[in-house]
This record gives C-alpha cells, sequence and structure tokens, in this order.
C-alpha cells in the first residue's frame, strides 16, 4: 500500500511538471511570471433594514498564474446573506488549471440605531428694532453635523432653518436626520433674541450738479458721513459711475455687525442725492468749442 501511495505521489508530481513545462513554454504563447495567488477583501460588514443583505462587492483579486481566470465563491456574489456572521470561500482557476483559494467574512447588520446628531450651543443675539419698530432679527446658526454607524445619513433639516427671523425671546430650533432605514435622530437647541443695539447714523452730503459738454459724466461724490466710524455704508449708484444727462438718486445705506439704516421713507429722504447733468448754456451736447486766448468763449 505504502508502494502505491509514493507512486501516486511521483505520477502526480510528473504530471504537474509537465503542465507547466507546457503552460510556461513560449510555444504555447505563455508566460507564467508568478504563482497563482487569490487574495481575498478583509472582512466585510453590511447594513440592512431587513433579515437580508445582497453581497455585491468587494471582490477577491486573482493575479499571477496563466491567464482567463475563473473565480468561484460560495456563496456566491448576489447571494441574500443572513443577519450575523457567514464566511465566503472563493476559489479561482487559470488556464493552466493551477487553483488558488482564500476566504473571508461577511457580517450582516440590521440598522435600528439613529443618527447622532450634534447641534451648536445655544445662541444670544442681540439685535435692532425693525424698521415697523417690532423686536426680533434674522439670526445665521452653524448647520449641525450628522453621523450614523451605518455610515449613511440624509442631510441636516432645522426648523426654524437658518437665516430665519426670530422674534424678541427664546425660540427653540429642531434639527433632525435620517438614515438609510429611515431611522430618525433628533436634537435642538435655542436662540434667544434680546432687543439692543443701534442702527449707525448716517448723512449724505449735498445735492450735486455736474456740468459736461457730453450726453454723459463720470460723476465722483463725497463719502457720506456716518457714526460711529468705520461703519460699512453701500450707495447705488457708487461713486465713480457713468450717468446721462437728467437727475439722478442715489441712495446710501449704512450697516453694523447687527443693524442696518433701513430705507423707509424718513431715511429715504436723507439718503437722496440729485444730479443734475447738463451741457454749459449755449452749448450743444457732443458739439465741439474752444475758448482762445484772451477771446471770450463761443461755439463752433
Amino acid at each position: 500500500m505504502k508502494t502505491i501511495s509514493l507512486c501516486l505521489r511521483a505520477m502526480q508530481a510528473a504530471l504537474f511538471a509537465v503542465c507547466a513545462f507546457l503552460c510556461t513554454s513560449p510555444a504555447h504563447g505563455q508566460v507564467i511570471t508568478a504563482p497563482l495567488n487569490l487574495r481575498c477583501p478583509t472582512n466585510v460588514t453590511l447594513w440592512t433594514c431587513s433579515d437580508v443583505a445582497i453581497w455585491q462587492s468587494p471582490l477577491p483579486v486573482p493575479s499571477g498564474g496563466c491567464s482567463n481566470y475563473n473565480v468561484i465563491c460560495q456563496p456566491p456574489v448576489g447571494a441574500p446573506l443572513p443577519i450575523g456572521v457567514t464566511t465566503v470561500m472563493c476559489r479561482v482557476f487559470d488556464a493552466c488549471q493551477n487553483s488558488d483559494t482564500c476566504s473571508f467574512t461577511i457580517t450582516v447588520r440590521r440598522d435600528t440605531e439613529p443618527p447622532v446628531i450634534k447641534c451648536p450651543s445655544n445662541i444670544v443675539e442681540r439685535v435692532c428694532p425693525t424698521a415697523a419698530g417690532a423686536c426680533g432679527g434674522i439670526v445665521n446658526y452653524p448647520t449641525p453635523t450628522a453621523t450614523d454607524n451605518s455610515g449613511v445619513v440624509s442631510a441636516v433639516v432645522c426648523n426654524p432653518p437658518s437665516g430665519s427671523f426670530f422674534p424678541c425671546g427664546v425660540n427653540v430650533v429642531t434639527c433632525q436626520a435620517f438614515d438609510r432605514c429611515q431611522n430618525r435622530g433628533v436634537c435642538e437647541f435655542t436662540i434667544t433674541v434680546e432687543p439692543g443695539g443701534q442702527a449707525p447714523s448716517i448723512q449724505c452730503p449735498p445735492d450735486l450738479t455736474v456740468l459736461t459738454c457730453s450726453n454723459s459724466a463720470v460723476v465722483t461724490y463725497p463719502f457720506p458721513v456716518v457714526i460711529p466710524a468705520g461703519t460699512t455704508v453701500i450707495c447705488v449708484p457708487p461713486s465713480g459711475s457713468v450717468l446721462a444727462l437728467g437727475s439722478h438718486a442715489v441712495t446710501c445705506m449704512a450697516s453694523n455687525a447687527r443693524c442696518f439704516t433701513t430705507p423707509s421713507a424718513s431715511r429715504l429722504r436723507r439718503s437722496l442725492r440729485i444730479f443734475s447733468i447738463r451741457a454749459p448754456s449755449g452749448i450743444t451736447p457732443n458739439s465741439t468749442w474752444f475758448m482762445p486766448i484772451n477771446a471770450s468763449k463761443r461755439s463752433s
């Protein structure tokens, strides 16, 4: 019996040597640069909202040996896997009938935990009265962050959203996010709005008249006077604009970190600046005129 076993092993070794010769022979057009190897992925965790999960990736990767790999796994790719740990056994064959194996585990977990949301700290904001005299203001706040054990979470939605008008008092903001299984995570914080602060004052320069020999002119005007100094001022149209003949209203608004000059009727009148842009008397727009030395001005 021992002699027969030794003979069988010798025959197997001889057959393997013949196969290796045939597969590596240049006459057969195959060159083996490395032994056949099958590399399985690291252990995988799949999340599911039901009782099973479908494994689609990652897949084992063959290398070396001959070409034309054939990879077979059990259970196969696409098979439904139950809750728990499943061991996947994979084997690869190449064109020379070499083979290699590897294995890994797939852990299927049902997602029952809601996302974890982190809201910003409670906010206290001091605001100026509105144009109508109401107490409140627009408040912006940081977007809360959300994470989930499954790695997939929806965008966080808050109510009232950032940038809303919040009346004076304590306002509760509620934020929520959902995971793939519609588990909901919620967090809350408060925005306390208090009256305070003062809108900056603004004083525009006097009305300005600009003379031009054309149909338009580049108009520059003094900067409005604001209190406190350094307050941001925006004027429309800005100084340095090209304006056509006629009268033009310039509206300027001053704002600080909390308050701004509201364009109400009273403040708008303070912000008006009228430009009368006209040609000098007796001069037609776009005509040519000159003033000789020791001579009075005349039009051509």
